[in-house]
């Protein structure tokens, strides 16, 4: 239809400019008119036409003379022939331009029906994963619970081992359903970014501290190191960059049979924007070149072998790259077969608001100076601590066994600048850092050195050393900057108090009164001496408890939940769904002593859920003019906009599932009411041994 339109449109087009034409010449002039005349010829087909002069021998002014070059045609002919085909030509036009205008409608009709059904269909698959993410989490909540409740118990050495295959094996499966959820999310065109204000260096420490344990099964090393003046508070979806991490660093341990797995980061800064190159290296399999371009594509591996010795589902660098894709980022990949590999990150993140008023890394005045003794026989290790400890102002002194450490104490003693703090690895071939610390502790002038040891082992002989005061403290590698500067300061406060007590004895000694109490113990005036501890009565306790109101319709998850309340000194009150939380509330929140102080809400359950529970709470409280009870969501639901909307429902945080004891105690220790300083202190110690 539409190229019969575009044929009668050009034939009418032609129609009237050959009329217009014929309008010219058929005008009456001093060269006489033409009018045509129509004959047959033998051929059937053919017309012919004929002149007939008004004047003999007299041409036309102004007419063309190739019309004139066959008497047996006439251009005013074919001009009424032209005329005679017009009123067709129009209605043939005026029928293709209806037919063209129902034939764009009809198109126009399937196109918004298709765009409706596109709509639709994303829905139901937000719908869809949104529900799947729920049913798979609650009972993977349940399994992995359980696990780590059942972990804390007494156990024997074989059913330790059961559990912790149980808890692997469900964190494990987690992962994997993540990673389903994650790219069905990017199919469905749903996976979207929150930025927001972060602290890059903490983040990728936690991720060495996380995979740590993984590591040392192996006998592997993860380290980190930040480059000086790198910029630590940024603007970006810290979760995002937290999985891409995780997810590399991760396969790099899970890669690397032997060796170590280094974090390296190092930036540069323009246009108050930090350009960051991380690099993750590893010692492990490598990657062979031909291989190399398909390993970021989705269910792909390197080689079957490898997926049936390492497992995985393929989709964690194709997840990956579409995340640091999506924030104008890229990965690139460096690797040679059975030596390691080396992915870098390349992301473009603006300063934190915070980050620009101060320096990422000010010099400590208390280490300005400071010999620091590092003992490590790994050359990476040395390598990072003298560039930190030398930006925060110490004097590193290396070291890579014990041998040489003690020739460097002497020659620092001998100098008159004594080493002050010994920073030692635990496990070194040949004379272990043990058997270092105890050769210090017992050469002449030299046991006034405070040592922190640095272990990458669960287990390695070395813990009782702190309890009779050997050593100063032992940290897990890799120790994150703010915790290893912190324990360093506490170690020099600690040393020069120590002198300070020593020269003040000696000076003292012949003038010291045999009553004065000893500065080194602690005592309480009556006024500020702890309070006696009440009866234990059970109605009182109640009373003294963190009222916390549970809503959660299953009835393994309630069981965990309430194993993991109480280590916390909290009355556990539960509701099957979110009328019967409602009514709960309601009956003791006129009450002082039954008011609920904490509210844990589950989002999907049935008669009343989570989001409508809230909203009547959030009303009533307004009608009673009651303050505001933090109601916490637990929820299995991770698709983009389901945090606002808890928050928009009046919810005021919200704890993804599977839920774990170190969750628990954050949000406790966030939204907990102040307790008495007893409580307080009670809680806080359980909460950091719980994370």
């Amino acid at each position: 239809m539409r190229r019969m339109f575009k044929i009668a449109t050009t034939l009418l087009a032609t129609a009237s400019v050959l009329m217009s034409a014929s309008l010219a010449i058929d005008a009456p002039s001093a060269g006489g008119v033409y009018t045509a005349q129509t004959t047959v010829t033998a051929e059937p087909s053919s017309l012919a036409f004929s002149r007939t002069p008004a004047r003999p021998n007299a041409a036309p002014q102004n007419a063309p003379s190739e019309f004139f070059t066959n008497d047996a045609i006439t251009y005013g002919a074919l001009t009424s022939m032209l005329r005679d085909w017009l009123p067709a030509l129009t209605t043939l036009l005026f029928i293709c331009a209806l037919f063209t205008l129902a034939d764009q409608k009809r198109r126009l009709r399937l196109l918004y029906a298709e765009h409706r059904k596109a709509v639709a269909d994303s829905a139901a698959k937000s719908k869809f994963l949104a529900n799947m993410s729920h049913e798979i989490r609650t009972p993977m909540n349940g399994v992995l619970g359980m696990s780590e409740l059942l972990k804390q118990t007494n156990l024997d050495e074989k059913q330790k081992i059961y559990v912790e295959t149980i808890f692997r094996s469900g964190s494990s499966l987690l992962t994997i359903i993540n990673d389903i959820l994650d790219f069905s999310k990017i199919q469905a065109g749903k996976l979207e970014l929150s930025p927001s204000a972060f602290d890059l260096h903490t983040t990728v420490e936690e991720i060495a501290t996380l995979l740590g344990p993984a590591a040392r099964q192996k006998g592997v090393e993860v380290i980190v190191r930040c480059a000086p003046n790198t910029p630590r508070q940024l603007i970006g979806d810290c979760g995002r960059i937290r999985q891409v991490l995780t997810n590399l660093a991760g396969n790099a341990v899970k890669f690397t049979p032997k060796g170590h797995v280094l974090i390296d980061l190092t930036a540069s800064v323009k246009n108050q924007r930090a350009h960051y190159k991380i690099r993750i290296e590893d010692t492990g399999i490598g990657i062979a070149q031909d291989k190399i371009a398909h390993i970021f594509e989705q269910f792909a591996q390197a080689d079957t072998n490898t997926t049936q010795r390492f497992g995985g589902t393929g989709l964690g660098l194709a997840i990956s790259r579409t995340l640091i894709n999506a924030m104008d980022g890229k990965i690139d990949v460096q690797s040679e077969f059975g030596k390691g590999s080396v992915f870098t990150v390349h992301l473009a993140l603006p300063l934190a608001p915070e980050q620009t008023q101060s320096e990422p890394h000010d010099k400590i005045v208390a280490f300005e100076d400071t010999p620091i003794l590092i003992v490590d026989d790994m050359a990476v290790n040395r390598s990072i601590l003298d560039e930190q400890l030398g930006h925060w102002g110490a004097k590193p002194v290396l070291a890579k066994n014990a041998e040489e450490a003690l020739k460097q104490i002497k020659a620092a003693h001998n100098r008159g600048a004594p080493i002050e703090v010994a920073i030692i690895d635990v496990n070194m071939p040949r004379v272990s850092g043990v058997d270092l610390v105890a050769a210090i502790k017992q050469a002449p002038n030299l046991g006034g050195i405070k040592i922190i040891m640095l272990s990458s082992e669960e287990s390695d002989g070395a813990q009782h050393l702190v309890a009779d005061n050997t050593v100063y403290a032992i940290l897990k590698k890799p120790a994150q900057s703010l915790i290893l500067a912190h324990t360093i300061s506490e170690a020099l406060l600690d040393k020069k108090v120590a002198d300070l007590k020593a020269q003040t004895a000696q000076n003292t000694s012949t003038l010291k009164d045999p009553t004065a109490s000893d500065p080194a113990t602690v005592t309480h005036s009556p006024q500020t001496a702890p309070p006696k501890e009440r009866a234990p009565k059970e109605q009182e306790n109640r009373k003294n408890a963190t009222q916390v109101l549970v809503a959660e319709d299953n009835m393994v998850n309630r069981m965990v939940i309430e194993r993991m309340l109480e280590p916390y000194e909290c009355a556990v009150t539960f509701a099957e769904n979110g009328e019967q939380a409602v009514k709960a509330y309601r009956h003791n929140a006129l009450d002082p002593y039954k008011a609920f102080d904490i509210i844990l809400m589950d989002i999907s359950m049935p008669i009343m859920n989570g989001e409508t529970a809230t909203k009547e709470i959030r009303k009533f409280e307004h009608e009673q003019n009651q303050p505001r009870t933090p109601i916490i969501a637990l929820t299995a639901h991770v698709m983009q906009g389901d945090k606002e909307r808890f928050i928009k429902a009046g919810m005021d945080d919200y704890l993804s599932k599977p839920i774990t004891q170190s969750k628990v105690a954050a949000a406790l220790k966030t939204w907990r009411p102040q307790t008495s300083p007893k409580q307080q202190t009670s809680f806080i110690n359980k909460a950091a041994q719980a994370s």
